[in-house]
């Protein structure tokens, strides 16, 4: 009997291992000059936060967004190569929502 709960028990650690190892890394800040996603930036002022992967990360944005903008407009001017993930990376439910796109307003 010892003998079997020690293999469920293993089984069970190399599953749960397993499932770790699917979680999926926080995509980074869209209003970084390095990953500036311009859209996404936007949302994620007026959010205090972005979707990654459908989970919604909170992020402190004290300054407006033209501050976000001008600091990624320095980083290109000084040869700086931003490296953005795509729109679609910072979606909640499929869809970027109504305010990216101007739907409701």
């Amino acid at each position: 009997m010892k003998r079997t709960r020690h293999i469920h028990v293993a089984a069970l650690s190399v599953l749960g291992m397993a499932a770790c190892s699917t979680k999926q890394v926080a995509l980074p800040d869209p209003c970084q000059p390095e990953t500036y996603n311009d859209i996404a930036c936007q949302d994620a002022v007026k959010n205090h936060g972005y979707y990654s992967h459908g989970v919604f990360v909170y992020g402190n944005y004290p300054d407006p967004y033209l501050s976000y903008y001008q600091r990624y407009q320095a980083f290109t001017a000084q040869g700086g190569v931003p490296h953005p993930e795509p729109l679609d990376a910072y979606t909640s439910r499929g869809g970027f929502g109504d305010s990216a796109h101007g739907a409701g307003a």
